[in-house]
């Protein structure tokens, strides 16, 4: 069996084509849904960000300075 790839592929074009232009569509939409994607997560973060200083509670000073380290922990 021989194959005479000039006879054979030469009208593939459009094939190659038709595939060619679906990845690039494909790719198209997965950029922007990653790109949608990422400003919804850090629009969550800043507002998980947000939540989470309104409600930690504030330490004075005198309770800093009665806190200990991690480093200074013996066990």
């Amino acid at each position: 069996m021989s194959c005479n790839w000039g006879a054979e592929l030469w009208d593939q074009f459009d094939n190659l084509e038709k595939h060619t232009s679906w990845g690039i569509d494909f790719l198209e939409r997965y950029t922007k849904f990653v790109k949608e994607r990422a400003d919804i997560e850090l629009s969550y973060a800043k507002q998980i960000r947000s939540l989470s200083k309104k409600y930690h509670p504030k330490r004075s000073r005198e309770d800093e300075s009665r806190s200990v380290h991690p480093s200074e922990v013996t066990w």
